[in-house]
């Protein structure tokens, strides 16, 4: 439960820069289980090792072509935290992208990047920051983003940090907007006996609390 609440807490009453289709189906997920209605570099998948000038071998966190061509392989939904979470899990974190791409600027190895990317987006927080250092990269390094299944929402963001984006001829790209998911849990919490009191300064201080339905102001 610990986990699920976890979960929630990083995608419920908060602004997420995510396709509708994938909101849906976290939003599935939880439900039920909640109450809701209807690393280090080492860790990084896809890594691999160098040689520099001197014949030096080291590890790097992304793979690096013959010709000298980073590629970052970006997958999932994207959250904001967790430098540790890995593409097997479902959610890539921008934290770990943040540190792909600034390796890939500083390695003299790498003289162009590849972003493949599939990802329906994910928090909004973090989004931003991340395609600003995309497109620092580009700035010394061509750079290309390739739409290879999805770059949505989020990820489209960071995409269009790049030189160029490319897409295969059935990838989806687009899908640029804001949703924000609101759990109501008033009803449920009427059913136990339970009466939340809001204490609070500011008159907008809790809109889209969970306790009680969205007014048609804050709608």
């Amino acid at each position: 439960m610990t986990s699920l609440i976890h979960i929630a807490d990083r995608v419920l009453n908060r602004p997420l820069l995510i396709t509708r289709d994938k909101a849906e189906v976290v939003l599935s997920v939880l439900a039920g289980r909640l109450g809701v209605n209807a690393p280090e570099s080492s860790r990084f998948e896809g890594g691999s090792v160098v040689e520099d000038e001197n014949g030096a071998r080291r590890a790097v966190p992304y793979r690096v072509t013959g010709d000298g061509v980073g590629i970052i392989t970006v997958t999932g939904s994207l959250v904001n935290r967790g430098a540790w979470v890995g593409a097997s899990s479902g959610l890539t974190s921008y934290e770990g992208i943040g540190f792909q791409l600034k390796s890939a600027a500083a390695d003299p190895a790498v003289r162009s990047v590849i972003l493949d990317m599939h990802s329906p987006g994910g928090e909004a927080v973090g989004a931003f920051e991340t395609a600003a250092l995309v497109r620092d990269l580009a700035a010394r390094k061509r750079t290309v983003a390739v739409v290879n299944g999805m770059a949505a929402s989020a990820m489209y963001a960071i995409a269009s940090g790049a030189n160029e984006i490319v897409t295969t001829e059935t990838g989806i790209a687009g899908s640029i907007g804001v949703v924000l998911l609101h759990a109501d849990f008033s009803r449920q919490l009427d059913r136990d006996g339970i009466t939340p009191t809001l204490i609070h300064a500011g008159a907008h201080k809790v809109d889209a609390n969970p306790f009680e339905p969205l007014s048609d102001a804050v709608r």
